[in-house]
């Protein structure tokens, strides 16, 4: 990922509630517990800055990919490039429909490359959108 993620002490200045916030964090099962944090936050500190919206996508594209069985996903060099949980990927016959799925709900073209046992994906980043947006998107796409 790109960006640094965190509550800074100038935006959330009592560490109690920058702890509350993050164990809350942690501890979201769903999208709305994270919206709704979100709002929260909004609400009582102001607008967010840069490094708090990238924690709050963080977390987002983090519980998306458990999502899309992803495991790992990240850019550089002006790529978004991940990997799929290896045990999620099914074997044989099985393979062909399920990757056919994927690729046709994909809001971005990718290419495939089987890594020894792991399945990777990449695809190219889009001009004038952030890397965390993109993601985010193609995650949210291949569910």
């Amino acid at each position: 990922m790109t960006g640094e993620a965190f509550l800074p002490p100038d935006y959330v200045e009592a560490a109690s509630d920058r702890v509350d916030i993050y164990k809350r964090l942690i501890e979201a099962k769903a999208m709305p517990a994270i919206d709704d944090l979100e709002r929260e936050v909004l609400d009582r500190f102001g607008p967010l800055p840069e490094a708090a919206r990238n924690l709050l996508d963080y977390v987002r594209i983090k519980m998306l990919a458990h999502l899309s069985k992803v495991e790992e996903i990240g850019c550089k060099d002006g790529k978004i490039n991940g990997k799929f949980f290896a045990a999620a990927v099914p074997k044989g016959e099985q393979f062909r429909p399920w990757i056919g799925k994927i690729v046709q709900k994909a809001c971005y073209p990718f290419e495939l490359r089987q890594i020894q046992n792991s399945l990777h994906f990449e695809f190219k980043t889009e001009a004038g959108l952030a890397p965390l947006a993109q993601i985010k998107k193609f995650l949210e796409s291949i569910i």
